[in-house]
């Protein structure tokens, strides 16, 4: 999906208009007033129910183009999905932002990455390419959408595993990386401390013995709330 901002009028491209997820975007985009361009290779199945229940298109105000780059909606590895959306970046010449790989059920949280995105660059911009940049420099209104991938892995696992990482890296961090210290806080050995650290640098895939490190789990955690 590309956008183009006018205004606060949304100029839309959905790729692949004509799978599950591409007519729920387009009537959600279209019923919020925004001029859709849908990309298929039937137009005239766009009037006809889709996969799963997936509402019909009849009716709505559409700019449909015809093309082969409509098979977004079926590639399944992500280096397929790539090169087709590089595809129509070229063919149309927009800007699309890729969110990380996601559930239908995170779809909210996708899309928002996917305008993050989409603002920070030209042509095709992933998401995982701007959360490799500083988090010091999202804490805006971006920046809890931002702050959330990079800390993503830790929250999962303490889910999964009914740990409390996260907690013991707030902890950590707010008593300025300091084991012993912290060991005291949590009521835990320092022996114990260090070993969650070093889990947490395991999950997050990092190192956070340099102060920069930290700077930015630290900033993530801020942006978290």
């Amino acid at each position: 999906m590309g956008t183009e901002e006018t205004s606060r009028r949304l100029r839309v491209l959905v790729a692949g208009a004509n799978g599950y997820l591409g007519r729920h975007l387009v009537t959600e985009f279209a019923a919020r007033g925004h001029e859709v361009r849908c990309l298929v290779r039937r137009p005239e199945a766009l009037s006809q129910p889709g996969r799963g229940g997936a509402p019909p298109l009849a009716g709505l105000e559409l700019d449909v183009r015809t093309g082969a780059a409509d098979g977004v909606d079926g590639a399944r590895e992500p280096g397929e999905v790539r090169e087709r959306l590089e595809e129509i970046v070229e063919r149309f010449e927009v800007t699309v932002g890729l969110s990380d790989p996601a559930p239908l059920a995170e779809f909210r949280t996708a899309r928002e990455q996917a305008r993050i995105a989409g603002e920070r660059g030209t042509g095709l911009v992933r998401f995982a390419d701007v959360t490799a940049g500083s988090v010091l420099t999202a804490l805006g209104a971006e920046g809890p959408v931002i702050a959330r991938a990079a800390l993503d892995p830790l929250i999962r696992h303490d889910v999964e595993h009914g740990t409390d990482l996260l907690g013991t890296l707030r902890t950590w961090l707010a008593q300025d990386a300091q084991l012993h210290q912290t060991a005291e806080a949590l009521g835990i050995h320092r022996h114990t401390m260090r070993a969650r650290i070093q889990q947490i640098e395991r999950v997050l895939g990092r190192d956070l013995r340099s102060f920069e490190a930290r700077a930015e789990v630290w900033a993530a955690l801020r942006a978290l709330g």
